[in-house]
């Protein structure tokens, strides 16, 4: 289950993990994409995982237009919602 949360965080090109980012994600983070009560078992059970692993998965920026700057793990601090809780987030957009 976490290589396959280690898929969709890598945006792996394949056909499932388009439909996942496609019908699931929907442009969202990862991290922070709350979980359909229609999914299926098994999205559910990946993406119920995604505390555990979370600090094990490192963004790398590159262009930036990858990366969501409140949820990705990229700072040495860690993913800044965490840090900063969320009503920073939500107070600056």
């Amino acid at each position: 289950m976490i290589r396959h949360l280690w898929a969709v965080c890598s945006k792996a090109d394949t056909l499932w993990i388009n439909w996942v980012h496609t019908y699931v994600i929907k442009d969202q983070s990862v991290w922070q994409v709350k979980i359909p009560h229609e999914a299926s078992w098994t999205i559910r059970k990946i993406f119920k995982l995604r505390a555990n692993v979370q600090p094990w998965i490192k963004c790398v920026i590159g262009d930036g237009k990858a990366t969501f700057l409140w949820f990705d793990n990229w700072h040495s601090l860690g993913p800044l919602y965490q840090r900063f809780g969320e009503s920073v987030v939500f107070n600056l957009g």
